[in-house]
């Protein structure tokens, strides 16, 4: 039978042409060897008993592929039920069915994971949207809020109006940021990422964090210091925008400090705040839809894992974890990194 034959049958077919060839076969040649020989002659009521015998082995084959492909057919239609009901994707389960053999719930485990990871993609697809509806509009709103009473409002001083873009402008960056941790996010959970990692001094990337975060930390009135030296295998690049990420959210909910302790092959970032608000694993997944508290604010639904699975992921290119230290104040996470042999 070829592959085109094959294609065209259905598996019941298949499998009742296979029972009636393997019960017919041994009788036709019995049948074909006696007559050759001339044992037995060739009789009318002999071709009427091979056409039963037939018609008995059709139906044997039919039995038997109903009763093989049973559990298949269940499956079938099953899943056809599931395509076909409007409910949300959250209510469709399937389960893996303990009474059918090895094979069928092997294949049944497999569409019940499929439909999880289904839902797991439908949330984070859930949590993006309420990302782009709130997260973004926000600060577009207040910049437009601003930009009104400068347009409108003819009577406001210098020092006014300088504030008032100057408002703007830290709308802006909040947007810009967002965006960038938006596109850092979707880059970064791929798995066909890879960085180019060199031999590294680690305070150098910790002093260019600190520059770049030296106006916000003044801002806030948080004192942001480095201790340690030491190196590791790392891509300059993500590694400071990891670091500036934990370094960012220390700021943001210290209350007066922030350490950077380098050491070799790894990074760590404490503060004085209120602390995590609930596990790394939890607070680590992108777009988590769900909203956490954290210093008496709120974060929104879609960026409270942004920041951390970013971190998260480059520590894992990097061949390394992001973990959470154990503190009795504040928060304490560690970049751990391949060491470095030499500089």
């Amino acid at each position: 039978m070829n592959r085109q034959l094959r294609a065209t049958l259905s598996l019941r077919t298949v499998l009742v042409l296979f029972v009636t060839a393997i019960t017919m076969t041994p009788i036709f040649g019995i049948g074909f060897l006696l007559i050759r020989t001339a044992i037995i002659r060739f009789e009318l009521w002999q071709l009427l008993w091979l056409v039963a015998w037939a018609i008995f082995s059709v139906i044997y084959g039919l039995i038997a592929a109903n009763a093989l492909l049973k559990p298949l057919f269940t499956l079938r239609d099953e899943l056809s039920s599931l395509a076909n009901r409007k409910e949300r994707l959250a209510s469709l389960e399937i389960d893996a069915g303990s009474e059918h053999p090895a094979e069928i719930r092997t294949v049944r485990l497999a569409f019940a994971e499929l439909l999880e990871a289904l839902r797991d993609e439908n949330q984070k697809r859930g949590a993006f949207m309420a990302t782009l509806v709130h997260d973004l509009k926000t600060p577009i709103i207040a910049a437009n809020h601003a930009l009104s009473a400068i347009e409108h409002n003819d009577t406001i001083s210098k020092e006014e109006r300088v504030s008032l873009v100057r408002s703007i402008q830290l709308e802006n960056e909040t947007l810009l940021a967002l965006v960038q941790k938006m596109v850092d996010a979707n880059r970064f959970e791929r798995n066909d990422v890879e960085l180019n990692l060199e031999p590294m001094a680690l305070e150098g990337i910790a002093e260019a964090v600190i520059k770049r975060l030296a106006s916000q930390a003044k801002e806030r009135g948080i004192a942001v210091h480095l201790e340690g030296a030491g190196s590791a295998l790392v891509a300059r690049k993500e590694l400071e925008r990891a670091l500036q990420n934990l370094v960012d959210n220390a700021i943001r909910y210290a209350q007066s400090e922030v350490k950077i302790i380098v050491a070799n092959g790894q990074l760590t970032v404490t503060d004085d705040g209120a602390g995590l608000p609930a596990s790394l694993t939890q607070l680590s997944k992108p777009f988590n839809s769900e909203r956490v508290s954290m210093a008496g604010r709120e974060f929104t639904s879609g960026t409270g894992g942004l920041g951390l699975f970013i971190v998260s992921r480059i520590a894992e290119l990097h061949g390394g974890q992001l973990e959470q230290n154990p503190t009795l104040t504040g928060a304490s996470l560690t970049i751990r990194l391949q060491p470095a042999k030499t500089v």
